[in-house]
């Protein structure tokens, strides 16, 4: 029947204003013949409702995130493929004894071996997927990790690691939660003389 009141009336009885203007219920499809939903808001709370069906739509207040039902479970509504990048010279060596020169946006150890550089990860947005990360430059064997920091205890967790120049498409503790955790880039294996370019992530909302 599609729209109706909820007041349902047979053939002869009364109908009351205060009915008219109650609330409505859908109980089949509606056919907007091409038509706008002007103003539409998506049904929405801090949990998912139960027996959902495929294709419904719920928007998670808590989360700032909308969700479609799969007929399987929830899965996050998803505006394709999106970057992060920073050039070379967000990088910076920890041993402040050691001279680090930023040419053309590039970070470039002036001395020892083996060195340790961090780059801070920021402005990805609160439940962003990470699909994907690398560093560019020049340190031949050089390793990068991308970690995420504890906020309230400062422990560490891996999420992606591999040799310069070659990108880690398997993450872990991939969603961003910037609530409890920070983020960023570290290398190792990096010599005086050698030049860091930049770092890319990819990712999905």
């Amino acid at each position: 029947m599609g729209i109706k009141h909820l007041a349902t009336k047979i053939s002869g009885d009364k109908g009351l204003a205060s009915e008219w203007n109650d609330d409505h219920i859908i109980d089949g499809n509606v056919d907007f013949n091409k038509k706008q939903a002007n103003k539409l808001v998506i049904d929405g709370g801090t949990s998912f409702p139960a027996s959902p069906v495929e294709g419904q739509l719920f928007y998670r207040s808590d989360l700032k995130k909308c969700y479609q039902y799969n007929d399987t479970a929830w899965s996050l509504l998803t505006t394709g493929t999106n970057y992060w990048g920073c050039s070379g010279s967000n990088f910076d060596c920890n041993d402040s004894s050691i001279e680090t020169l930023r040419d053309e946006g590039m970070c470039i150890p002036q001395s020892g071996t083996n060195i340790w550089v961090t780059a801070p990860v920021f402005g990805i947005p609160n439940g962003a997927v990470i699909t994907g990360a690398i560093v560019y430059g020049d340190p031949t064997g050089a390793t990068w990790y991308l970690r995420r920091i504890t906020l309230s205890t400062s422990s560490m967790t891996g999420m992606a690691s591999a040799t310069i120049n070659n990108e880690d498409t398997t993450i872990s503790n991939a969603t961003i939660d910037s609530s409890t955790y920070g983020y960023f880039f570290e290398m190792i294996g990096v010599d005086g003389g050698d030049s860091i370019f930049g770092a890319r992530i990819t990712y999905t909302l």
